[in-house]
């Protein structure tokens, strides 16, 4: 998957990934960030698609990142799990 063209490119990549110190409410607010980061993003559909090839548990080099409260391709790891969302 080529990222050249994605809207976080030159992000804060602390965006898209939960701290062990963030509270609810900063939590709340990082998230609705990336997720409208990635709203219009021109390469969304395949993030998503890498996003929702990823299990927990998979070795960090198959994982953009090792923690799974992250945010992909407008996913956050609980949203991957919801059966009715599909891509393509």
């Amino acid at each position: 998957m080529s990222t050249r063209n994605a809207n976080c490119r030159n992000a804060d990549p602390r965006a898209f990934f939960a701290s062990a110190d963030e509270n609810r409410s900063a939590g709340r607010d990082r998230e609705r960030g990336a997720k409208r980061l990635c709203l219009h993003c021109p390469v969304q559909i395949d993030c998503r698609r890498h996003a929702l090839s990823i299990r927990e548990g998979d070795p960090p080099s198959r994982q953009a990142h090792p923690s799974s409260k992250s945010i992909r391709g407008g996913l956050q790891s609980l949203d991957k799990a919801a059966p009715q969302l599909h891509c393509g």
